[in-house]
């Protein structure tokens, strides 16, 4: 994996066995800023995490204790639109940092698709995040990022996975100002699993 071409990381928290896999992560990914994906395994003990230097968090609206919105670090909430409609724009006041949907099936975008991203991202006074189930075509990075999308999640949990991010990467790189809105930075911020102590 190559750091230059990635924002942050964001690992599982299943394959986080204890304090040696946090101390694992925080030895290899220098300067580049990562966190944990809640809610796919036992939670890392979040002062552990911010001891050892992870930089934020990341949860599901549906699922995450509240309290966790006290927590002084990072967060990223992701939310659900099919059962999260009426409550979006009551996310811009809460105190995260991005917000996290995910982008369609594993056939092309819709123009639903597009349709749902640039409304949520109308609605949000913070950045827009998704969650890919595959490659995006370059035309396809253009237009979510063209209706206000700002970063682009990407799983790697095998060589196929790792091969995509260059290519993305460079798409992304290759984006015209937007358009339609504002621009904000590019985010890329890969998803993958490391092996844990039980592995």
């Amino acid at each position: 994996l190559n750091l230059a071409e990635v924002d942050a990381l964001l690992f599982h928290s299943r394959d986080l066995g204890g304090s040696e896999a946090l101390e694992q992560i925080w030895g290899g990914v220098g300067d580049t800023p990562w966190g944990v994906w809640l809610g796919t395994g036992e939670p890392p003990d979040l002062r552990q995490f911010m001891e050892v230097g992870g930089d934020f968090i990341a949860m599901e609206s549906a699922t995450a204790p509240a309290e966790l919105l006290r927590e002084d670090m990072g967060k990223i909430l992701k939310v659900d639109l099919s059962r999260e409609r009426f409550l979006l724009s009551a996310m811009s006041d809460l105190p995260v940092d991005a917000v996290l949907m995910d982008l369609g099936g594993k056939g092309d975008l819709s123009v639903a698709d597009i349709m749902h991203c640039q409304w949520l991202s109308s609605l949000l006074d913070k950045p827009l995040l998704v969650a890919a189930n595959r490659e995006l075509s370059d035309k396809e990075i253009w237009l979510i990022w063209d209706v206000g999308v700002s970063g682009i999640v990407i799983e790697i949990g095998d060589e196929s996975g790792a091969e995509v991010l260059p290519r993305q990467f460079q798409a992304i790189s290759d984006l015209p100002p937007r358009t339609r809105k504002r621009g904000e930075d590019h985010v890329l911020l890969p998803s993958f699993d490391i092996e844990s102590d039980e592995d």
